[in-house]
């Protein structure tokens, strides 16, 4: 389901977020981008960090972030080939049909 509407991050993008480590807001903002925009989203993400027993004033260090950026980044890549292929191919139908 989206959690994010602005940016279109889903509840599984978080959730992969904070499996590559992401532990505030602001890291799952730049990891996925939820969060990033209206804030709307900020008391999911929230609530998802306390049921993981993350305490969100935790200090995070600049080598995590990395660390967690780069791991997401695989994650989030895989799903966004996945998606293309299914948006390429609805938007090639719809363009000839146009």
């Amino acid at each position: 389901m989206y959690v994010c509407h602005c940016v279109l991050v889903t509840d599984r993008e978080i959730h992969a977020a904070v499996e590559c480590g992401a532990r505030d807001e602001c890291a799952i903002a730049r990891l996925c981008g939820a969060g990033s925009r209206c804030g709307g989203c900020l008391p999911f993400i929230r609530d998802l960090l306390a049921e993981r027993g993350i305490d969100i004033d935790e200090p995070v260090t600049s080598r995590e972030v990395r660390q967690a950026l780069r791991a997401f980044g695989h994650v989030h890549q895989r799903h966004v080939r996945s998606r293309r292929c299914k948006v390429t191919s609805g938007s090639s139908t719809s363009s000839t049909n146009t």
